[in-house]
């Protein structure tokens, strides 16, 4: 898989005010960090947007009636106002992301694409990713399946958590490929 390029921008963690407002001068992408991924405060959804000013009124008008509840805005206020806790989530993230990434390139029946996100995208190269995402979730491991579009199945995305987590899902793997035998 290919990563993107033709100059399209992909931030991972968030910036000071000052380049992002530069960046929103000079580009017409748009920028959506999520905050709760930021900070392992995942399940609340909390993010923030930063758009050219020609699409703010347009997306205005297509927001939900709904805002972020009191508990999310709270811990994503707690977060942001914490750069070195920030900061050391970041690099537990990148760790562990490496880590497991290195750990499901030894399977061959799996072949994990590089990220800069909080997942790793998996091409399942033999049996059927559905079966896998189904065999995973019956032993306690929960991974998204896509089935379409097409690009994209035949994989699996896995999220990346703690080490423990990771050692999980080496378990469930190797349980996966004993019964695939």
């Amino acid at each position: 898989m290919e990563k993107f390029q033709n100059g399209k921008i992909s931030l991972f963690f968030a910036l000071s005010v000052n380049v992002l407002l530069l960046l929103v001068q000079r580009i017409s992408e748009i920028f959506c960090p999520p905050v709760s991924y930021l900070s392992l405060i995942i399940g609340l959804r909390v993010g923030y947007g930063v758009f050219p000013l020609h699409l703010i009124e347009f997306l205005w008008r297509m927001k939900q009636p709904y805002n972020v509840s009191v508990v999310a805005e709270l811990a994503a206020c707690a977060a942001l106002s914490n750069p070195d806790y920030l900061e050391d989530v970041k690099n537990a993230l990148v760790s562990e992301r490496e880590n497991m990434f290195e750990m499901m390139s030894k399977f061959s029946f799996l072949e994990p694409y590089e990220s800069q996100s909080n997942f790793i995208l998996c091409r399942v190269t033999s049996g059927r990713a559905e079966e896998l995402k189904n065999f995973l979730e019956s032993d306690g491991v929960i991974v998204r399946y896509y089935s379409s579009p097409p690009e994209l199945s035949g994989c699996i995305r896995v999220s990346v958590g703690l080490p423990e987590h990771t050692v999980r899902l080496k378990s469930a793997l190797l349980k996966y490929m004993e019964n695939s035998k």
